[in-house]
């Protein structure tokens, strides 16, 4: 598609993120963090999987600034060590906190704060 000369194009609304990119990008940093990877050395297992995802965009995917792609999706799961569907639902409770871990304080097992 090419523009008409002296025409702007209107601004594309992105599209918000649903229950289910919320859980993939929480799900894709809580499992970085334990195991212990920057956003760069997940980028770089992505890569040696065939796949280009630089660390920014895995930055922006966990803040919810950047969609994933289902190959994204698949090469960030592979990376990940876990099945694709992993990423896509909410992590099982965790046997230290339940889940819950007391107000005001991160679960040092899980990472979930409450």
């Amino acid at each position: 598609m090419t523009d008409t000369p002296g025409t702007t194009r209107r601004p594309r609304t992105p599209t918000p993120y649903g229950v289910t990119g919320h859980q993939v990008a929480n799900n894709i940093g809580r499992l970085r963090k334990r195991r212990g990877l920057s956003v760069y050395a997940l980028s770089d297992l992505v890569h040696r999987l065939g796949r280009q995802v630089s660390p920014d965009a895995v930055s922006k995917i966990e803040h919810c600034k950047r969609q994933v792609t289902v190959d994204d999706l698949s090469a960030l799961a592979a990376a990940l060590d876990v099945e694709p569907q992993y990423l896509l639902s909410p992590p099982p409770p965790c046997e230290a906190c339940k889940g819950a871990p007391h107000p005001g304080f991160t679960c040092n097992t899980c990472g979930v704060s409450a």
